[in-house]
């Protein structure tokens, strides 16, 4: 089941956040739950994915500092995805992807982004959803290490 994040999930999505970014450099803290969707199984949370909609047009978000690329009106950004290592290759990533992108759909956004951090695993799973790559960067990422970024197909065409 899919459902946006509530303040009493908070510690569960920082353990499984921590558990998915810490090995990469990340915080371990999800900036917004209300710009969460979380994943769950019997009760129990399996997965997380994040978005981030544009500051304003021409604006810098969190995910476009270490790139080229400026916030304009109409895009968003997908920021964290997390799934359990024991519910990876069961259709949760891609889940919480699609839920994501239907999202920025309905508030009418015209592409989405998304930056993959190198051995993070979701290169693969959003160019099978169409995505393609943009730029790659070395060690420009908030994390400090290498990431791909990928923009949809226009969303208009779902």
């Amino acid at each position: 089941m899919l459902r946006l994040a509530q303040e009493e999930d908070r510690l569960a999505i920082e353990g499984l956040y921590g558990a998915a970014f810490d090995a990469l450099g990340g915080s371990g803290q999800v900036a917004d739950l209300a710009r969460t969707v979380i994943a769950e199984v019997d009760g129990q949370l399996v997965g997380l994915g994040c978005w981030e909609p544009p500051v304003r047009p021409g604006g810098l978000t969190a995910h476009t500092v270490g790139s080229r690329r400026r916030s304009r009106r109409g895009q968003w950004w997908l920021t964290a995805l997390a799934v359990r290592p024991e519910w990876r290759r069961c259709g949760v990533g891609t889940a919480l992807a699609d839920a994501r992108i239907e999202l920025a759909a309905l508030a009418g956004a015209d592409v989405v982004f998304v930056s993959c951090v190198d051995g993070a695993g979701s290169l693969e799973l959003y160019q099978r959803l169409g995505f393609r790559v943009v730029e790659r960067s070395r060690g420009q990422h908030l994390m400090g290490v290498g990431a791909t970024e990928l923009v949809s197909p226009p969303l208009w065409r779902r």
